[in-house]
């Protein structure tokens, strides 16, 4: 009995062995490919885990317009899980913008932080269920050395802003004394 593989008949269970090399080369590429993609993955996953297990809200910014961030960083800032599947940065600056307690004050303060990229900031932020969260937006550079946005541009690599979000130690603090008071 035989099976028909690319008009050449072959014995079940037989490797054809009258492939023309090209094909041979293709398939060795093909098979080096999947398994680099593997190991690519397998870094991914390494690297959100990493992220996940961060205590500060971590999220990356991009000057394509794109957006990386961590569950810590959804925590904080009570995003809605059925909101993250559409979250890009309109609507989650629409979003920040509702949370906040000076909404006129995040807007000003983040558009100076467009104009100047690559300046390092820190500030607090005010939510409207009085927590108050501490910004720290710190410029990355994406595969060189940390230059001026001027060598970024030749080199063709964006700068990248990455910020960190943490609750005031002093809030949480004042919010445990508050609560011990009250059990006193």
């Amino acid at each position: 009995m035989t099976c028909c593989l690319m008009g050449t008949s072959v014995p079940p269970g037989d490797p054809p062995t009258d492939r023309a090399p090209t094909e041979v080369a293709q398939a060795q590429e093909i098979a080096q490919l999947r398994a680099e993609l593997a190991s690519l993955r397998g870094s991914y996953h390494q690297l959100v885990s990493t992220l996940d297990a961060a205590n500060d809200g971590i999220i990356t910014l991009p000057t394509d317009g794109s957006m990386y961030y961590n569950i810590r960083f959804v925590e904080l800032w009570g995003i809605p899980e059925d909101n993250l599947t559409d979250l890009d940065r309109t609507t989650l600056g629409q979003f920040q913008l509702s949370q906040v307690k000076d909404p006129e004050a995040w807007a000003g303060h983040d558009q100076r932080r467009h104009t100047h990229l690559d300046v390092e900031d820190y500030s607090t932020v005010e939510l409207k269920d009085d927590r108050v969260l501490e910004r720290h937006v710190l410029p990355q550079r994406m595969g060189y050395s940390c230059d001026s946005s001027r060598q970024a541009s030749i080199d063709g690599h964006k700068p990248v802003r990455m910020l960190t979000l943490r609750r005031f130690a002093h809030t949480f603090r004042a919010a445990t004394a508050a609560a011990c008071a009250l059990r006193a």
